[in-house]
């Protein structure tokens, strides 16, 4: 099951819970209070949480073309003004500038590709680094 159909499954779930102890406590006063702070806060609570998300990728997106898409795969620091290829140091893991880029691009960069070219593309990238990072020194 996709992120997608997920997501929609919970927003769905929260505003149905939300409205369903609205229309309930409308009969009494005290319900009303009561179930508009316990749903209200649970959907503040969803609602934090789906900003901080946006929030995150976004500053992420920002962060990687700062760094021209060159940080490394395992710890995202950047290696702007490094070799080609070496050690990561931050995290001592093997990096090597062109497949940094083409991971850090197809995550984070609008392309044409259907669905299915770009999972072999990054599936295979990914195998790639897999392999580099599993190289003896």
């Amino acid at each position: 099951m996709g992120k997608g159909k997920h997501f929609g499954k919970m927003q769905g779930l929260i505003a149905t819970s939300f409205f369903m102890g609205l229309i309930a406590s409308l009969f009494v006063w005290e319900s009303l209070l009561v179930g508009f702070w316990v749903y209200g806060s649970l959907g503040l609570l969803f609602l934090s949480w789906f900003y901080i998300r946006v929030w995150n990728k976004k500053r992420m997106i920002k962060r990687v073309r700062n760094s021209d898409y060159f940080l490394c795969v395992w710890c995202n620091y950047p290696l702007h003004g490094l070799p080609e290829f070496g050690k990561c140091p931050e995290c001592g893991e093997r990096y090597r500038r062109e497949l940094c880029k083409k991971l850090y691009k197809l995550a984070y960069e609008r392309n044409n590709l259907n669905a299915s070219d770009h999972t072999m593309l990054n599936v295979g990238s990914w195998e790639e680094a897999l392999e580099l990072r599993s190289q003896e020194s």
